[in-house]
């Protein structure tokens, strides 16, 4: 397997880039000197994390967490760095009760935080084919656990003090037929020989690390940067709704609960610990916040709380998406998106923002198209919402805009995605774009937006890289290959949002998102479907598919009881999922169906299903169903009526 990039760490072990690399510090920052204390021992993910911090700082081993805190406290080190939470493995429980309690004895802060990469690797002195054992810290068996159970489902896991002792020992002979995960360094350090990197369940596999000091505060980062506020919350007496009053205080008062860890400490007490995003000295919602936990009801007397730092942080996975645009739909529709995507801290335009007046309803013109166009520019993940729109329609639309679509983009099809729809925006796409970079190729320069990035983009390129390819190539073939350079990594997204244009409370209502089956946790389709999921809406994931078969059916509900009935369903889907997929118009026509089923002829029905399959869960699911919609309630009378139709046919069933 091919070696990945270097760590900064591993390179600093090269003394002539060491050198070079503090010769020309300049460029950054510079750090002072300082002691700093980490979990050793040499060559751990900590002391790497320590030398990313500061590679002129003076490191200090201990041998465990709470003595990196003791090393502070006891003024031996300037500086402490903790790991605090994996991507994968999750908090440690220790740095979290530590930071509490140092804080409390010894005035120890939180004073910023390091995200850092771990590059988990495999290795051993003998044959992979014959371990027996893995030897590592208990973290590291966590961030490989899917990784070790494909590739050696039978080996003993050996638990040892650190990552890096794991090569140490097996150098020194203790273990045999063993491998160790360790960090690359860890393995050079002692002349082991490395079977594969990053093999990290996660991908990137990432540690937060936390830097703490003694009687020492951080002061607000700058503009972008973002600041963090770390409190813990320890309840003195039993409170059965603090929780709820507690998210209730940061909503009102608009402070963002980043995340969130509780901590048993007796029957019905708890200590709470809350990222919350600000900084004291910046935001005074957030000084309000802790004021009224300290002081007001229901908190007073009840809680004590603790302010355990205020620092620059970053997240595990950085927002992809900044801007959100909206292209079509009407005013009601782009005025829910719009509270949706702005209250979940994302910018958004809409192509009603740059259209006059007079302009809004006029179909579309080269004014409404212009307004598209700028709307996406200015966008990385762009709503297009063809309600109404023949297919005709649809095309002018995404034509107009494809120059602007590229790898930094997400497109989401929102409203009825037709079977095979993806595909056709793709083929639009690609052939404009193509276009437009031919004609550009061909000197044609007129044919492009003097806007567009396509302008741009391929007199980069030209200047910069194809000149032996223009030598050996045709300018179709030049095209052909910017165009998949441009259009190579763009994703799209299938979105059914299933609620009435002029609703707002969309808590409960149904999402339907539509993606490829490779779509991650790291992308923007991910990032973009998370949006919604905090709204409290009922999402659902499928592939088009998937998707195109249930939709199939619940276009078309007054028929789908039959179809139950008789087997004609997939064997996953249920009438209640299948609701999900019909619009409120479709699930308001089940409504009155059950209603008329219920109330006037459910006898007979049931028994002219006698001679169907499963005719039993059939009923069970149209109750359900019926209940969720509203059409009954579980204690009504026709409910009641329900319940005897069904045992009567249970009871025919038995004879």
């Amino acid at each position: 397997m091919a070696r990945k990039k270097k760590t900064l760490a591993e390179k600093l072990e090269d003394p002539t880039f060491k050198k070079y690399y503090l010769e020309n510090r300049k460029k950054k920052r510079e750090k002072p000197k300082e002691t700093v204390a980490f979990l050793g021992p040499k060559f751990s993910f900590s002391y790497d994390a320590a030398l990313e911090y500061n590679p002129d700082s003076e490191l200090i081993p201990q041998q465990s967490i709470i003595e990196v805190f003791n090393a502070v406290a006891e003024e031996r080190a300037e500086t402490g760095i903790v790991p605090f939470q994996n991507i994968k493995g999750g908090e440690v429980i220790v740095t979290l009760e530590s930071l509490l309690k140092y804080r409390q004895n010894y005035q120890i802060n939180i004073v910023n935080s390091l995200m850092f990469n771990i590059n988990m690797a495999i290795g051993g002195l003998g044959d992979p084919e014959n371990v027996e054992r893995i030897v590592s810290y208990s973290k590291g068996f966590e961030q490989c656990a899917e990784y070790l159970a494909n590739n050696y489902p039978g080996a003993d896991l050996i638990e040892v003090k650190s990552t890096a002792d794991g090569p140490v020992r097996i150098r020194n002979g203790e273990f045999k037929n063993a491998a160790a995960l360790a960090s690359p360094n860890a393995f050079n350090a002692v002349d082991i020989p490395i079977w594969q990197e990053y093999v990290g369940d996660v991908k990137p596999n990432k540690t937060e690390f936390l830097l703490i000091q003694k009687g020492k505060t951080a002061s607000p980062t700058g503009k972008r940067k973002k600041n963090r506020t770390t409190i813990a919350v320890i309840q003195t007496h039993r409170n059965p709704n603090y929780m709820l009053n507690a998210l209730n205080l940061f909503r009102k008062n608009s402070v963002e609960v980043l995340e969130q860890f509780k901590r048993q400490i007796g029957t019905g007490l708890d200590k709470h610990f809350y990222h919350l995003g600000g900084h004291p000295e910046k935001d005074q919602n957030l000084v309000t916040v802790i004021e009224s936990l300290e002081n007001d009801l229901p908190f007073a007397g009840r809680v004590k709380v603790e302010n355990l730092g205020s620092y620059r942080y970053e997240d595990f996975f950085p927002k992809k998406i900044i801007n959100v645009g909206l292209i079509g739909g009407n005013k009601n529709r782009v005025d829910v998106l719009r509270q949706i995507f702005e209250s979940s801290g994302y910018t958004v335009t809409s192509y009603l923002d740059e259209l006059e007046g007079s302009n809004k309803n006029r179909g579309l013109t080269q004014e409404v198209l212009q307004s598209y166009r700028a709307c996406a520019k200015k966008s990385n993940a762009i709503i297009i919402q063809p309600y109404q729109l023949e297919l005709k329609e649809e095309e002018k639309i995404v034509r107009a805009i494809a120059p602007y679509i590229h790898n930094e983009r997400l497109v989401v099809m929102s409203g009825k995605i037709q079977d095979g729809k993806e595909e056709i925006y793709r083929a639009w796409i690609r052939d404009q774009v193509y276009t437009e970079i031919l004609d550009e190729v061909n000197h044609q320069e007129q044919s492009i937006d003097t806007k567009s990035p396509l302008k741009n983009f391929v007199r980069t390129y030209k200047n910069n890289i194809i000149t032996e390819h223009e030598e050996k190539n045709s300018n179709e073939e030049l095209a052909t290959k910017l165009t998949d350079i441009h259009c190579g990594a763009v994703e799209y997204l299938g979105m059914n949002l299933l609620v009435k244009s002029s609703e707002s409370d969309l808590s409960g209502k149904n999402i339907i998102f539509t993606y490829e089956p490779d779509v991650d946790q790291h992308n923007k389709a991910r990032e973009f479907m998370e949006i919604f999921y905090g709204t409290g809406m009922a999402v659902t994931e499928t592939t088009p598919k998937d998707h195109d078969i249930k939709t199939g059916y619940a276009k078309n509900l007054p028929t789908i009881m039959t179809r139950i009935a008789a087997g004609a369903l997939p064997d996953d889907s249920t009438l209640s999922e299948l609701c999900k997929f019909g619009s409120p118009d479709s699930v308001a026509v089940m409504q009155g169906m059950m209603s008329l089923l219920l109330n006037h002829n459910l006898d007979a029905h049931v028994q002219s299903l006698i001679n169907f399959p499963n005719r039993q869960q059939y009923l069970q699911d149209l109750f359900e169903v019926a209940r969720d919609t509203n059409v009954i309630g579980a204690q009504t009378n026709t409910g009641n009526r329900y319940h005897s139709a069904l045992q009567k046919l249970a009871d025919k069933e038995k004879q």
